[in-house]
């Protein structure tokens, strides 16, 4: 909905109802406790991540970071 990076709906239409549960999550509202349902996931590791990211309760904190050049392992895989 916000990144047209987000392909997780076409490359897993199976898990459409875990995705959409947690997709405006963090942006309806603030609280953390709502808005996301990892159960929704049919897929353990689906599953697994999202109570891993849910957890920690990302909210798009500040980082910093550095640039780095690509490593050809990863430059080379199709999905870029």
């Amino acid at each position: 909905e916000y990144s047209w990076s987000n392909t997780c709906e076409e490359r897993e239409p199976d898990e459409i109802e875990g995705f959409q549960s947690c997709g405006r999550w963090m942006i309806d509202s603030q609280d953390s406790a709502v808005n996301c349902d990892c159960s929704k996931f049919k897929s353990p590791v689906l599953r697994a991540g999202c109570e891993n990211f849910y957890s920690m309760k990302w909210d798009n904190a500040p980082v910093v970071y550095e640039e780095v050049v690509c490593p050809p392992e990863i430059s080379s895989l199709p999905c870029w």
